[in-house]
């Protein structure tokens, strides 16, 4: 995933100056931009902490030590697996979709966090078995 976003930044910024030298400055300033704010929003994904507590779940993101997603443990009602299909939320990513959110990180396995108010939030990463153990022993 690292290899693909400097991919990324690479060609935008290759686009940007072309874009610079054919289109003007403004153009080459703007997709240049653009390109940076693209580039911190995959970063913001590419490594994230889980982290089960006392006080319930928390994602954060390593890079920027930005929370992703929060769970309290007084909202939980039933921890569970289930396979997830990207497709059906839309891709990758953080995703909401009817009230619920998915952080959809890697793998086709979801653990499925029901809350108290009918909410759900699922995070895919590829160890679901073990932060579902683990949120089930601090219920």
């Amino acid at each position: 995933m690292m290899l693909a976003a400097f991919l990324f930044v690479g060609i935008s910024m290759g686009v940007g100056a072309a874009g610079a030298f054919l289109g003007g400055m403004w153009f080459g300033v703007t997709f240049t931009l653009f390109t940076v704010v693209v580039m911190c929003a995959v970063l913001s994904l590419a490594i994230v902490v889980v982290a089960v507590g006392h006080d319930g779940l928390t994602v954060r993101s390593r890079v920027f030590r930005v929370r992703l997603m929060s769970v309290p443990r007084s909202e939980i009602a039933s921890v569970s697996v289930q396979d997830f299909r990207a497709l059906s939320w839309g891709g990758w990513g953080l995703r909401w979709r009817q009230g619920d959110k998915a952080l959809a990180l890697d793998g086709d396995q979801a653990v499925v966090i029901r809350k108290n108010n009918g909410r759900s939030s699922l995070v895919v990463i590829r160890e679901s078995d073990q932060l579902s153990t683990a949120l089930q022993q601090i219920l």
